[in-house]
C-alpha cells in the first residue's frame, strides 16, 4: 500500500497490472488491465473498467498469458491531478459485480496535467554536505510515473539525479556530490527529463566544513533604539538546525553589551535576524555563528559588519516618485526619497496634504527611501507629502516633496495660453505655456490646436504645461486644447492666433456701421490677419481731415473690438474707419491714441466739427494727407456713420431735380444726419405722395425712387 494513494489490496493470487500507470486529466487514453487469471469470452458479457466510482465499458481480450480489459480513461473530476484506484467489473441485469470479489486486485492510475510542467514547493532536508550524497524528498504537484526512469531532479547547474516516483505530490532523489564553498542552488524536477518545473524559491544548500562564512552587508545598517529586523547578505551560510533535532541554532551576536538573537537561514547568501533594543545610540559589530554542533560542520563565526543605532527623529523628505497619480487607477505606491528612514513596521506613516489628514501605511526600503501606499481619495492638483517614523512627528514640508493627483476619467480644464499667438513664418516650434488644471506628466500629454495639429507637452507645475506651436500656412485664430491620453480632449479651450507678420491686416466690415455721436457705442471690426501682439486703434477720419481714435481690443485673427468715441459736439456724417498701429508710450492719454504729442486729438476733432479754427484743422489734415473720400478707397478702410438721434435728417438737394410723371425716377438726395438703418426703415417722401424706401449711400446722401404722379407738380423731398 502506497502512502497518498487510494489502494485496497484484496485477497488475490496475482496482482492486476495496469498499462500505462498514468493518464492526462482530460482522459481519452487507451488503458489495458491485465487480469490475474484468464476469463473465457462467454464469462464476461459486459466487462467494465471501474475508475473510482466511474464505470467505463471495456473489451475483454484473451491471449495465451491470460485475459485483459481494454478501456478508455475518463476525464479526471474537476480536471485535477490525483491518483485513483482502477478495478475490473461486470454489469448485468442482476446488478454490478466487481471482479475483486473473484480475487482480482486493484491498480492505481495517476492523473496528471500533460500540458503543464510539474511544480516544486519544498525539499526536505534543505541542506546537506557537499562531499556526500543525501536522500532528498521533493514535494509539489503534477508528478507522474511516466516509466523508464525518466523523472529527474536538477540541483542548479551541477547535474541531474534520477528521481523516484512516490506519489503525485512527492518524489525522491539523491543530491549530487559537488566541490567548492558552501552555497545554495535552485532545485527543479521533471517527469520526462526534458521539461523542468519553473524556477521558484526552492533551494538546497551544499555545505563545506572548510568554508568560512562571510558577512558582506547588513540591510538596513542602521536602526532606532528599539531595534529592527535585519537582512544579512554574504556567502557560506549554512542552516544550523538539522533533521531529527541534530545541531543547534544560528545566532546573531551584537557587541556593545547587547544580547544575541536567533538568525533565520534563507540561503547560503542570506540570513535574517532582529537587532535587540539599545539604551543609547551606538555603533556595534555584528557577526553570525552556529550555536552547537551542526551535522559535521564546524561552528565557525562569520566576519563582522557594523550596525548603528540612532535616536528617533522625524525623517527628511526631498522628493516623491511617481510625482503624479491617476485617481481612477492609483499607482501601487509612492516612493519617498530623503534621509532618516527606519524599518519601524506599522509605525511608519505617510501623510498627504497640508493638513496631513489623508494618511496611508508606509514600508521601509532603505535609510534613504520609503514606500507609501497611494491614497484613494485626494483633491485634484498638488499636495504635500510627509513621512513619520511613529505616526505623530512628521517631516517638515519641502517644495520637492509633492504629489500631483489627476483623474483620467475627466478631461483637463484649459484656462489660458501665454503667448496666445505665434507667427506662421517661423512660428512652428514657438514655445507656449498653457495654464490648466487636472494635468499630469503622462506619456500622451499634448497640446491640440484645432484644425492645425498636436504637439507633445511637458508638465511645468501643477497648473501649467509647455508645448510648441505647430506650423501653419494661413493666419487665423483656432482653439487650443489639452489631452492626457491622446484621445479625450478638454472641452474647455483658449483662443490661439497664427499671425502673418509679412502681410498687413485687412479690414472688411464694422458692426454696427453707425452710432450716436453722443455715445460710446461698442463696435466689432471684421477682417483678416489682425495682430494680437500689437497695440492698435480704431481711427475715424472725417472729410475735413480731422481724425479721432479709440483703443482697439484684439479678439481673434478676424475680429477686434473698439468703441465709437463720444464727442462733446457731434461730428456728423460718414467717416473712413481704419485699424492702425500706435505707440502707447507716445500718447498723453492711454485711452486716446491720438492725444498729444501726436498731431491729432479728440479735442481738435470736436473743435473742427463745431467750425472752430476750421482753416487750421484743414491745414493739419492737408499736412497729414487725410481725406475721408480717399481713405474710403483704401483696402483697409470701411465706412462708419455718426448721427444725431435728437435731430431729424435734413435734405438739402436732389439730383435730378425733375422727372416724368409717367414713370418712376431714381433720385439722389443730399443733406445730412442720414443713418444706414435696416431695410425699409430709411425712407424718402416727395410732397404729399406716399413714402418710398431709401438706399443709404453715406451720411450726406441717399438714393430714392419716386412714384408715378397723377399730374405735373412740384414736390419737396424729405428723408
Amino acid at each position: 500500500m502506497r502512502v497518498g494513494m487510494t489502494t485496497l489490496l484484496l485477497s488475490a493470487v496475482a496482482a492486476i497490472v495496469i498499462e500505462p500507470e498514468y493518464a492526462d486529466v482530460h482522459g481519452g487514453a487507451t488503458l489495458t488491465l491485465t487480469l490475474a487469471r484468464a476469463y473465457p469470452s462467454s464469462s464476461l458479457q459486459r466487462p467494465h473498467c471501474v475508475f473510482g466510482a466511474v464505470w467505463v465499458p471495456a473489451v475483454l481480450v484473451s491471449h495465451h498469458a491470460g485475459s485483459s480489459l481494454r478501456c478508455t480513461v475518463p476525464a479526471s473530476p474537476d480536471l485535477a491531478s490525483h491518483a485513483v484506484s482502477v478495478m475490473a467489473g461486470e454489469r448485468s441485469e442482476a446488478g454490478d459485480l466487481l471482479l475483486s470479489e473473484q480475487g482480482e486486485t486493484e491498480a492505481t492510475l495517476v492523473y496528471y496535467k500533460a500540458a503543464e510542467l510539474p511544480t516544486l514547493s519544498a525539499v526536505s532536508p534543505s541542506a546537506g554536505r557537499a562531499s556526500e550524497p543525501t536522500e532528498v524528498r521533493l514535494f509539489g504537484s503534477n508528478f507522474a510515473p511516466l516509466g523508464g526512469g525518466t523523472a529527474r531532479c536538477a540541483f542548479g547547474a551541477v547535474g541531474l539525479s534520477v528521481a523516484t516516483f512516490v506519489s503525485p505530490t512527492e518524489l525522491k532523489c539523491e543530491s549530487p556530490v559537488v566541490e567548492g564553498d558552501t552555497h545554495s542552488v535552485a532545485v527543479e524536477v521533471s517527469n520526462d527529463g526534458y521539461g523542468f518545473s519553473p524556477q521558484q524559491a526552492v533551494l538546497y544548500s551544499f555545505g563545506n566544513p572548510e568554508t568560512e562564512p562571510q558577512l558582506r552587508k547588513v540591510v538596513p545598517d542602521l536602526g532606532p533604539l528599539v531595534g529592527a529586523q535585519l537582512e544579512l547578505h554574504g556567502y557560506g551560510f549554512y542552516p544550523a538546525l538539522q533533521a531529527r533535532g541534530r545541531g543547534g541554532a544560528l545566532v546573531c551576536d551584537f557587541g556593545g553589551g547587547l544580547p544575541s538573537t536567533n538568525a533565520t537561514f534563507v540561503t547560503s547568501t542570506l540570513l535574517r535576524c532582529k537587532a535587540p533594543a539599545s539604551k543609547q545610540p551606538q555603533t556595534v559589530t555584528l557577526t553570525v555563528r552556529a550555536q552547537g554542533p551542526v551535522a559535521g560542520m564546524a561552528p565557525l563565526r562569520s566576519t563582522a559588519r557594523a550596525f548603528t543605532y540612532y535616536a528617533d527623529a522625524p525623517p527628511t523628505v526631498t522628493s516623491a516618485s511617481p510625482a503624479y497619480g491617476d485617481l481612477a487607477q492609483p499607482p501601487p505606491y509612492v516612493q519617498l526619497e530623503g534621509r532618516g528612514f527606519a524599518p519601524l513596521g506599522d509605525r511608519l506613516t505617510c501623510a498627504f496634504g497640508d493638513d496631513r489628514e489623508v494618511r496611508t501605511a508606509a514600508s521601509f526600503v532603505s535609510a534613504v527611501a520609503l514606500r507609501c501606499a497611494a491614497p484613494e481619495h485626494l483633491p485634484l492638483g498638488a499636495v504635500a507629502v510627509a513621512a513619520s517614523l511613529d505616526g505623530a512627528a512628521f517631516s517638515a514640508p519641502a517644495a520637492a516633496a509633492s504629489y500631483i493627483s489627476y483623474d483620467s476619467r475627466l478631461p483637463p480644464v484649459v484656462a489660458s495660453a501665454l503667448p496666445s499667438w505665434a507667427g506662421i513664418s517661423g512660428g512652428g516650434g514657438a514655445p507656449v505655456v498653457v495654464s490648466a488644471s487636472n494635468v499630469a506628466p503622462t506619456a500622451d500629454l499634448a497640446c491640440v490646436f484645432d484644425e492645425v495639429g498636436r504637439t507633445t507637452a511637458t508638465l511645468l507645475d501643477v497648473g501649467s504645461v509647455a508645448c510648441a506651436a505647430p506650423p501653419t500656412r494661413l493666419p487665423h485664430t483656432t482653439q487650443l486644447r489639452l489631452t492626457l491620453d491622446g484621445e479625450l480632449l478638454s472641452p474647455s479651450s483658449t483662443a490661439f492666433t497664427f499671425h502673418d507678420a509679412a502681410s498687413k491686416p485687412t479690414l472688411s466690415a464694422v458692426v454696427p456701421s453707425y452710432a450716436d455721436a453722443a455715445s460710446d457705442a461698442p463696435l466689432t471690426l471684421y477682417g483678416k490677419n489682425f495682430a494680437p501682439g500689437d497695440a492698435s486703434a480704431c481711427v475715424f477720419t472725417a472729410a475735413e481731415g480731422v481724425r479721432v481714435a479709440s483703443v482697439a481690443t484684439f479678439v481673434s485673427s478676424g475680429n477686434v473690438r473698439c468703441t465709437a468715441p463720444q464727442l462733446s459736439r457731434p461730428l456728423l456724417g460718414t467717416l473712413a474707419l481704419t485699424l492702425e498701429r500706435y505707440d502707447p508710450s507716445r500718447a498723453a492719454d492711454p485711452a486716446d491714441p491720438l492725444s498729444p504729442p501726436t498731431p491729432f486729438s479728440l479735442a481738435a476733432a470736436a473743435d473742427a466739427a463745431a467750425g472752430v479754427d476750421a482753416a487750421a484743422s484743414a491745414a493739419a489734415a492737408a499736412d497729414a494727407g487725410a481725406d475721408a473720400d480717399a481713405a474710403l478707397n483704401e483696402a483697409n478702410a470701411v465706412a462708419f456713420t455718426w448721427f444725431d438721434p435728437t435731430a431729424p435728417p435734413i435734405a438739402t438737394a436732389v439730383s435730378p431735380a425733375y422727372g416724368s410723371v409717367l414713370r418712376r425716377l431714381t433720385v439722389t438726395v443730399r443733406g445730412g444726419n442720414f443713418v444706414p438703418l435696416s431695410a425699409g426703415a430709411l425712407r424718402c417722401r416727395f410732397g404729399e405722395m406716399p413714402s418710398t424706401a431709401a438706399v443709404f449711400l453715406r451720411g450726406d446722401s441717399l438714393v430714392c425712387t419716386t412714384l408715378q404722379a397723377r399730374a405735373q407738380a412740384q414736390a419737396q423731398a424729405q428723408a
